[in-house]
């Protein structure tokens, strides 16, 4: 089930901290990776080929401090490798462009706001929905590394070292949503992997876009928005090579399951979720209204604004918004609640640095 109270605290090396979260979360893995990662995709040829060459990525573009988290992982949890590989690097990629997706295949879409509030500074948001609303899990996870590296506050998924949302000790925050994808892609960091990454490695929005810019990106596109302490915001559009920025240091600015800059649209195939492109046209029409009737100026009205229906998703288009998130860069703050059922906001904080 989702619990905004959720909360990991970890410290030390990549493969210390991989062995705490198996541990610590062994049956709720064994479940996900059971519910959510095809049988199929075990003895799927094409599967085995993509998850090689997935692993390799991750080692070459994110760090072999990954890779050792997720063996820390399947050893804590007692699940094998190769399912915690899958589920983080193929489920995290809302799978591959150009080889049909299982029905049963889990998928994710959200929506995602930027404002400069007059007394935070730049905030912002997103709330994160399920194709279907069976309580899914999501945690909030604290992370100081041993000796280097920035520590760093994110949303993630039990067994997973994605970034579904998260800010670093700089004050960058970023959250995202879903995009369409690419065929014949070559290379590249899995897609909910990626995020991370930009968090250990940048210091500002402008930091941030030029590694983005430069990564490459596998699987289905990501859109990413961006603030920081310094209150830039920006919303960059990427699939894999391709990537555009827009709506750069506008005072609100949003963004759905799909790209809006004109040079990324040749060649893109839509993410394979039946209704999605229904579930954002009502999302956009929810943002129209809530733009036409004033759009949000502090990170009270966001947070209302994305629990406010259609933004809010309740089966609209087959999906279900199960929590949200929110980043004050400035004051190194999230705020997460539960959206099925509602719940209070609870907040955490980057405490200050132990090394």
């Amino acid at each position: 089930m989702t619990r905004a109270g959720s909360f990991l605290d970890q410290h030390g090396p990549a493969m210390a901290r991989g062995l705490q979260h198996g541990r610590l979360l062994s049956s709720e893995i064994q479940k996900l990776i059971s519910e959510i990662c095809p049988s199929s995709w075990s003895g799927d040829p094409a599967i085995a080929r993509r998850l090689e060459r997935e692993i390799e990525s991750l080692s070459r573009f994110g760090g072999a401090h990954h890779i050792e988290e997720l063996v820390g992982i399947a050893i804590g949890s007692g699940v094998a490798f190769e399912d915690v590989a899958r589920l983080n690097l193929i489920v995290g990629a809302d799978g591959i462009p150009g080889i049909t997706p299982p029905d049963d295949m889990y998928r994710s879409a959200c929506s995602a706001m930027v404002l400069v509030d007059p007394d935070l500074g730049a905030v912002c948001g997103k709330n994160g929905d399920a194709e279907a609303h069976q309580g899914r899990w999501y945690y909030v996870q604290r992370v100081e590394p041993d000796r280097q590296g920035e520590r760093y506050l994110n949303v993630i998924w039990p067994g997973t070292i994605w970034t579904d949302s998260g800010m670093n000790e700089h004050g960058l925050a970023m959250v995202q949503t879903g995009g369409p994808g690419l065929c014949g892609q070559g290379d590249g960091l899995a897609g909910c992997v990626l995020p991370r990454v930009v968090l250990e490695r940048t210091h500002d929005v402008d930091e941030a876009i030029e590694l983005i810019v430069e990564l490459p990106a596998s699987g289905f596109g990501l859109v990413f928005v961006l603030a920081d302490a310094t209150g830039r915001t920006a919303i960059v559009e990427k699939v894999h090579c391709r990537s555009g920025v827009r709506d750069r240091g506008k005072p609100f600015a949003w963004a759905v399951n799909r790209f809006e800059i004109e040079e990324l649209q040749s060649g893109l195939v839509p993410i394979p979720l039946n209704d999605l492109a229904e579930s954002n046209a009502i999302r956009c029409q929810g943002f129209a209204q809530l733009v036409k009737g004033g759009a949000p100026k502090t990170r009270s009205e966001l947070c209302e604004a994305l629990r406010r229906s259609p933004i809010k998703q309740q089966s609209m288009g087959g999906l279900w918004t199960v929590h949200s998130a929110v980043y004050a860069p400035a004051q190194l703050e999230l705020l997460v609640a539960d959206d099925q059922p509602c719940t209070d906001w609870c907040s955490y904080t980057l405490k200050p640095s132990s090394r």
